[in-house]
């Protein structure tokens, strides 16, 4: 679990500033060719799910999630759809337990 001072931090802009720094981010072109294959993949059905790449290194669950459902709705997702696979999975999750 994440302390909630991390989130706090990281809510304000010195604190974003700062993570970036550090880790560093997309440069243009690599968010150009990750919103390209996000749409091939889209486009041919393939559920994407939100928040499936914590544990990685500088990724912060919970905002992470919350950016990448923001970048699915930039590339021309309804909100619903970029939420639907999430709680598609979970519905399944449950309906297997019984």
């Amino acid at each position: 679990m994440i302390p909630k001072e991390v989130y706090e931090r990281f809510r304000r802009p010195e604190g974003a500033r700062a993570y970036h720094r550090f880790y560093g981010t997309a440069t243009k072109q690599q968010l150009h060719y990750l919103k390209c294959n996000l749409r091939k993949v889209f486009d041919v059905g393939i559920p994407v799910r939100a928040g499936t790449d914590t544990g990685v290194t500088g990724v912060l669950l919970g905002v992470s999630s919350q950016m990448v459902l923001v970048l699915l709705v930039e590339d021309g997702q309804t909100p619903a759809e970029a939420l639907r696979p999430d709680a598609l999975f979970w519905r399944l999750m449950c309906s297997a337990r019984g």
